[in-house]
């Protein structure tokens, strides 16, 4: 799922227009963080007391081309490799 802070403020006051926060991706880095890798990691990290009743589903991850310059520069963009 995922947390849409468009429309909300910063620490700053400035009101956020773009951001939306993956928090299924924010817990799975935090617990590699944790738990680590390798022989030397812990194999399991447990997450208490978080409620997820605020979290939507992932859909708003997705931009619409005409909001996305990343998407928009890679179909303008061609490789003339040798």
């Amino acid at each position: 799922g995922s947390r849409d802070w468009r429309g909300e403020h910063d620490r700053d006051g400035r009101e956020m227009g773009v951001t939306v926060e993956s928090v299924v991706d924010e817990l799975a880095a935090a617990a590699n963080l944790v738990a680590g890798e390798g022989a030397g990691g812990t194999p399991v990290a447990v997450v208490r007391d978080l409620s997820l009743d605020e979290v939507g589903t992932s859909d708003n991850l997705f931009r619409d081309v005409e909001g996305d310059f990343i998407r928009q520069s890679l179909r303008e963009w061609s490789y003339a490799g040798d």
